[in-house]
């Protein structure tokens, strides 16, 4: 409850929020730090990964 209390959330949302996560990707996290999803992750690592090259962004995501 402690978790929970510190979330400020119901319970009941969490629990709900975690079985559809749980059934959509077949994996479970729980964390009170906030957190990109894996897809978002793999893009914003690679964006990283080209600026530190010496890329430069020409529009969105799509470095040069």
């Amino acid at each position: 409850m402690k978790l929970v209390n510190e979330i400020g959330m119901p319970l009941s949302t969490i629990v709900i929020a975690n079985l559809k996560e749980f059934v959509r990707g077949r994996s479970l996290t729980v964390s009170t730090l906030p957190r990109l999803k894996i897809e978002i992750e793999k893009v914003l690592g690679q964006a990283i990964k080209d600026y530190k090259q010496g890329g430069v962004c020409v529009s969105g995501f799509r470095w040069e």
